[in-house]
């Protein structure tokens, strides 16, 4: 996995924020993207720890860390993005929102500082969208059954492209006037 001596060659690199008196204009991120090598450094920097507690311990939805960690080191970015998207309907929402418990399960955080995770994942699928690696999935046969989601927040929405990926048909609805639920009203 990684680069092996990255994460001691390496160090932890977290983004940096704009200023606040940009920000106070837009609804932009807040946080600044690292540089595409300043990632692959981050990815070097995960290390073949025997137990990944990172996936195992660490994230609730399983994502394989190590692995599309080592896909971004080596430059297999649509690779990455596939393994990503095996266990993560939307990165782009969990990589902006999620509090990292992977990172807090990291090896290398034992003894220095622990892998910048969510910032690998958040590049992943910008890189993806970047490339045009994420594409909708239409499957191969429909299934003559429809369902209906009341929700449209990330469960809701999860659910639904489950079940799109399987050939359902499916409807969301929602009580509010546009998708996202708590990612869009919390």
């Amino acid at each position: 996995m990684g680069k092996a001596e990255g994460f001691m060659e390496y160090g932890r690199r977290d983004p940096e924020y704009r200023p606040v008196h940009e920000r106070i204009l837009d609804y932009m991120p807040v946080e600044l993207s690292l540089s595409q090598q300043e990632i692959v450094r981050q990815a070097a920097r995960c290390m073949d720890c025997g137990t990944p507690f990172c996936h195992a311990y660490g994230c609730p939805l399983f994502s394989i860390i190590p692995e599309f960690n080592d896909y971004v080191y080596r430059g297999k970015w649509q690779q990455a993005l596939d393994l990503l998207l095996s266990k993560n309907n939307f990165p782009e929402f969990t990589a902006r929102v999620c509090p990292a418990i992977c990172e807090a399960a990291c090896v290398a955080g034992i003894n220095g500082d622990p892998v910048n995770i969510r910032q690998i994942e958040l590049a992943i699928i910008e890189k993806g969208y970047e490339s045009g690696y994420v594409r909708p999935e239409i499957p191969a046969r429909r299934i003559d059954k429809a369902v209906a989601i009341v929700g449209s927040g990330p469960s809701g929405l999860t659910v639904a492209n489950e079940l799109n990926k399987k050939g359902y048909g499916v409807t969301v609805f929602d009580k509010a006037n546009h998708a996202g639920g708590i990612l869009r009203y919390g």
